[in-house]
């Protein structure tokens, strides 16, 4: 049996190395792989599976809610955000000049007691899809009598019936919304991010999965975009952080994980597949 030795000095001297390459030892996913996109579109920014199972939904670029089949069929289109959108238009643009006409929805999530949808859109607030999709219906459009700025990520509290949503606008916050009970229509801002946090969704367990984004300095002049998914306990506590900066190299980084079954799916903004990697 050969015996290796590992002083201190080794072990500092490798993570000067790793923090000098930008390398974090969560980088590393054997179990990482995708569900790609056939649509003719890209950003699938947020991740939701119906009561049945069913999925997943993505919502991508062009405007549009899709439904995952299975390998052969791949994604089919299942609701739109905006009255205003046109097929000959919108499908398979993802130019951002085009998103006040075709919608840009952001997050998703299902509330299981009734079916419906709950969707955040950039430019058409907080919208609901029936079960059977289609155009959507407005919800919300303010935050305390002031417009929502950037709705960018949802997510449901099944048992007390809570919209989690983020508004990314010109503050970072993340904030509730009650759908019954004595607080109902209300809402308040439920956590202060460190980074540029994206969508939001809850755990089995009860607690979150937040993506956040940071820009940190390589050989302190090159920026590099380090893209984290950050579980939080119920009191905005953050009590695990995985690192998918090496999957997702573009310029945005990634805005979603979704923890489902066993498995967490990554969304982005740039990419034309959702990641799916172990727990």
């Amino acid at each position: 049996m050969e015996i290796v030795s590992v002083t201190r000095k080794t072990i500092f001297l490798i993570l000067q190395i790793l923090i000098l390459l930008n390398v974090s030892f969560y980088l590393v996913h054997c179990t990482f792989s995708t569900l790609q996109l056939k649509l003719q579109t890209s950003g699938p920014d947020s991740a939701a599976f119906d009561p049945k199972g069913d999925g997943p939904y993505a919502c991508v670029g062009d405007g549009r809610v899709i439904k995952y089949k299975d390998p052969n069929v791949s994604f089919t289109e299942f609701a739109i955000t905006s009255p205003n959108r046109t097929k000959k238009r919108c499908d398979g643009t993802n130019d951002p000049i085009s998103q006040p006409v075709c919608g840009r929805p952001y997050g998703l999530g299902f509330y299981d007691k009734t079916g419906d949808l709950y969707i955040t859109d950039a430019y058409y607030g907080l919208v609901v899809a029936k079960p059977s999709g289609g155009l959507v219906k407005p919800v919300a459009t303010s935050f305390e009598g002031t417009p929502f700025a950037f709705l960018d990520s949802l997510d449901i509290d099944q048992e007390m019936g809570i919209i989690y949503f983020v508004d990314s606008g010109a503050i970072f916050r993340t904030g509730r919304f009650w759908l019954e009970g004595a607080k109902a229509k209300s809402s308040y801002v439920f956590a202060n991010i460190d980074g540029n946090p994206d969508n939001i969704k809850r755990t089995e367990s009860g607690d979150f999965w937040v993506a956040v984004v940071s820009i940190k300095l390589k050989f302190l002049i090159i920026p590099a975009i380090i893209s984290t998914g950050q579980r939080m306990n119920e009191m905005g506590e953050v009590v695990e952080t995985r690192d998918f900066t090496a999957q997702y190299k573009g310029i945005n980084g990634i805005t979603e994980v979704q923890e489902y079954k066993g498995r967490l799916y990554v969304g982005s903004l740039d990419q034309k597949f959702i990641g799916v990697d172990e727990i």
